[in-house]
């Protein structure tokens, strides 16, 4: 396994998209209707993963990493 040495690196490492994708989905994340839970498709799950990826990735440029 290939060691990091910065949290920018394992936010660029695609294994680490696929594995977040991956708990999303065995999770059975979805957002809140009515009180009833609703899954997530695949494409809104993914976007919310990009969603999360570019905010850690900019909060690592402000930080200097």
């Amino acid at each position: 396994m290939k060691k990091f040495k910065t949290c920018k690196e394992i936010l660029l490492c695609p294994e680490f998209k696929r594995l977040a994708f991956e708990l999303l989905k065995e999770e059975g994340y979805g957002s809140c209707v009515k009180g009833k839970h609703k899954i997530a498709d695949d494409d809104e799950l993914e976007a919310r993963v990009n969603y999360f990826l570019d905010r850690k990735l900019q909060q690592c440029k402000m930080q200097g990493v």
